[in-house]
């Protein structure tokens, strides 16, 4: 790749931030991929270390901003916010939102192989162009990009929480990880007709992944839609 193509990546990804970088060395490290850093016949840095220090910012400032617009969240509700924002997944989708894919510098091998469109390598980008915005600019305008970029998903994942409706957020969630749709089996009934707690198994594929109990069949799918969304955000945070 020629210094030119270089320079239009970078100066169209500063379009898309809106934000002129002050070092243009952090744009051009954040757009660097491990591939290209590895097929370059002089020695190169790529952006795994930023990668890591934009994780850490999105983590605090997407904290803050659900901290700021939900004063009547509990501490734990706010981390299933955070968490549901901060994830592989939504930070791919937001990379994909500002088309970051094609402003990054890859490898010969990694674009034929479509990685300008991999979830995992989109998210990390993103979380790398965080880390150099950053650092060129502290947290003000690492604070405004976040608010721009994630304020309806912010929204959106907060009135998931709050309606209760696991079920819908559960299925988003497993077709974003490509574990295929949650389905819903009643294995037990209990009790009479007028005082009946059913228990409702969530499977993925085949397998059982989860249980809740409730005093009608909808009450324990939710239940049990509620307890798989915690175990997979919980698989992911690696608790």
């Amino acid at each position: 790749m020629i210094e030119v193509e270089i320079l239009e990546k970078m100066e169209l990804l500063e379009k898309k931030l809106e934000y002129d970088f002050a070092r243009k060395d952090l744009l051009r490290l954040a757009i660097t991929h491990s591939s290209f850093a590895n097929e370059s016949e002089q020695k190169m840095e790529d952006n795994d270390r930023l990668e890591y220090l934009g994780d850490a910012v999105l983590d605090l400032l997407v904290g803050e901003a659900a901290y700021r617009s939900y004063p009547d969240f509990s501490s734990g509700k706010l981390t299933k916010l955070r968490a549901a924002l901060v994830n592989m997944n939504e930070l791919a989708d937001v990379a994909r939102d500002m088309h970051l894919g094609p402003c990054l510098l890859l490898g010969i091998g990694e674009q034929r192989s479509g990685g300008d469109e991999k979830d995992s390598l989109l998210s990390s980008a993103f979380e790398s162009v965080m880390g150099a915005v950053f650092l060129d600019g502290g947290l003000d305008p690492v604070r405004e990009m976040v608010y721009r970029m994630f304020n309806q998903r912010l929204h959106f994942h907060a009135e998931r929480l709050e309606t209760g409706d696991y079920k819908s957020t559960l299925q988003e969630i497993c077709v974003s990880r490509h574990l295929g749709r949650p389905h819903y089996v009643t294995i037990d009934r209990k009790g009479p007709d007028h005082d009946t707690i059913f228990t409702v198994e969530c499977r993925l594929g085949e397998e059982p992944f989860t249980s809740g109990e409730g005093r009608s069949i909808k009450m324990a799918e939710q239940a049990a839609a509620r307890e798989a969304y915690i175990k997979l955000i919980r698989e992911q945070d690696g608790e």
